[in-house]
């Protein structure tokens, strides 16, 4: 995958978006599990829910944390 430049506005802007709220505007299903997200989602062996979203800044992968912060 290609580097992609991005201005301090644009890291700014990526930094302050809720990622579940920006989840849901796209059309994806989340289910609330305590005080996080549970992404749901299909392909051909069934339902999923293994992709977690704790907070704006972090996600949840199977075991996985990944931070969503832009620097």
């Amino acid at each position: 995958m290609p580097y992609i430049p991005f201005t301090e506005e644009q890291k700014i802007t990526a930094n302050s978006v809720e990622l579940a709220d920006f989840l849901r505007m796209r059309g994806e299903k989340l289910e609330r599990a305590g005080r996080e997200y549970k992404l749901i989602y299909y392909d051909n062996s069934g339902k999923h829910d293994s992709i977690q979203v704790h907070s704006s800044a972090e996600i949840k992968v199977a075991d996985t944390k990944v931070k969503k912060k832009i620097e």
